[in-house]
């Protein structure tokens, strides 16, 4: 699990907080828009369930893995806290990386650079469609960086030959 962040080239736009989430192997990735680090809503804990099920992962157990930054380390411990109560028979272990070694978040880092472009291009086509900016605050930037990561789990096609989605399969 790591954070990212998007905004658009509005002056003055701050930047929307995305956390992010992957599948170590498969590309299946999670990201949605946080109201700030560490912070987890109900909302976001029924769209990780929902993303773990679209996955058949409701019951797997699972390593969550972070870097040391302590926001991301308390939004970890949140949703396995959560992970546990849903899923009792669940093994969920919170786990963070060696300090300073890029090479343990790599594969959540590609997904969010990944999950920016494809985010960035729906921002720019749904701009130019209706006239109107979109804004990190904006209420369509929570669907628009899930939307991404729909597009890029189900239709973005991996070394492999395959999508993320497929990966899952």
């Amino acid at each position: 699990a790591d954070y990212s962040f998007l905004k658009s080239a509005a002056p003055g736009d701050t930047a929307a907080t995305i956390l992010l989430a992957n599948v170590a192997g498969t590309g299946w990735g999670f990201a949605e828009v946080v109201d700030k680090k560490g912070s987890i809503s109900g909302e976001v804990h029924r769209n990780f369930d929902e993303w773990l099920g679209e996955a058949g992962l409701t019951h797997a157990a699972m390593r969550i893995r972070t870097d040391q930054e302590p926001p991301v380390e308390i939004a970890a411990k949140k949703l396995a806290q959560h992970r546990r109560v849903v899923a009792p028979n669940a093994q969920v272990i919170v786990e963070a990386g060696p300090v300073k070694s890029s090479g343990t978040m790599g594969a959540v880092e590609r997904f969010s650079r990944s999950l920016q472009g494809v985010a960035r291009t729906l921002a720019i086509a749904m701009q130019e469609r209706w006239a109107w900016e979109i804004r990190s605050d904006a209420p369509v930037m929570k669907w628009l960086v899930r939307h991404a990561a729909f597009l890029r789990n189900h239709f973005q096609v991996r070394a492999s030959g395959l999508t993320p989605y497929a990966e899952m399969r």
